[in-house]
């Protein structure tokens, strides 16, 4: 939200928000992991379309493979996979800690 501000310069009608929050291109932002950027259109608000898998390694999220572009997901945490057990791999935007079971 601070970026589509800044973009306003100043003109914060509702029409100017709107084209501003519309109008989001390869925006990097420190919540959600590198590499992840947030884009957003006229026509499509959903601001992340790449994801990162990761693993529990027994302490702590471990990040594997290159990111996965081309899905439309939450700017969360999703779990993908078994729901418990050592080596759980989920899907991350995020550098939160919140889960949701899919």
């Amino acid at each position: 939200m601070l970026e589509v501000l800044k973009q306003c310069k100043g003109d914060f009608s509702r029409d100017n928000v709107m084209k501003q929050a519309e109008s989001l291109h390869d925006l990097e932002l420190p919540i959600v992991l590198p590499g992840i950027k947030v884009n957003t259109t006229h026509t499509d608000h959903r601001p992340i379309s790449s994801m990162q898998f990761v693993r529990w390694d027994g302490k702590s999220w471990v990040r594997f493979g290159d990111l996965v572009a081309g899905a439309t997901v939450l700017g969360f945490v999703t779990l993908a996979g078994r729901s418990s057990g050592p080596s759980r791999t989920v899907i991350g935007t995020s550098r939160c800690n919140r889960l949701s079971a899919i």
